[in-house]
């Protein structure tokens, strides 16, 4: 029997009961990034157990309960069930996310990914500008992401 090439987020998912994949492992999992990333990115909200996994390179943020249950998906991966943000959810996250990056250490690099991202979402009709600035608006971003999302649509 073959491996999934995602058998690493069925992994996680059964490692972290509640989580989430989100940011640059759900990016590659939507085929939405040429990166792949070095661990599996996961999500808990902000209360939720925090587990301590050696097995496995796992990246575990907290998101606040207002965007953590927002826009998940469910799909099987090894006969798994995994919970994976959407692409129009990942992008709000990747944006709020290198923004937060950018206020700590003065960084441009998340800022970047996120238009990336963004751009690769709208080429491959992955998510609706709508969908996405639904999602930045209850991030708490929408005025961030607006001109990036209106300079894409306006050249599309």
């Amino acid at each position: 029997m073959a491996i999934d090439l995602h058998h690493p987020l069925a992994a996680a998912a059964k490692l972290v009961r509640n989580g989430v994949i989100c940011l640059d492992s759900a990016l590659s999992f939507h085929d939405l990034t040429d990166r792949m990333p070095a661990r599996v990115w996961m999500a808990i909200g902000a209360r939720d157990w925090r587990p301590t996994i050696e097995a496995l390179p796992v990246a575990i943020i907290r998101f606040n309960d207002a965007v953590f249950s927002d826009g998940i998906e469910s799909h099987e991966i090894d006969r798994v069930v995994v919970r994976i943000y959407g692409p129009a959810k990942t992008v709000s996250d990747m944006f709020f996310h290198g923004l937060r990056q950018k206020r700590w250490y003065d960084s441009d690099i998340g800022v970047a990914q996120a238009v990336q991202a963004l751009k690769e979402t709208l080429r491959r009709r992955k998510a609706t500008p709508a969908e996405i600035a639904a999602h930045a608006r209850t991030a708490g971003i929408w005025e961030t992401v607006r001109p990036y999302l209106e300079a894409l649509v306006a050249d599309a």
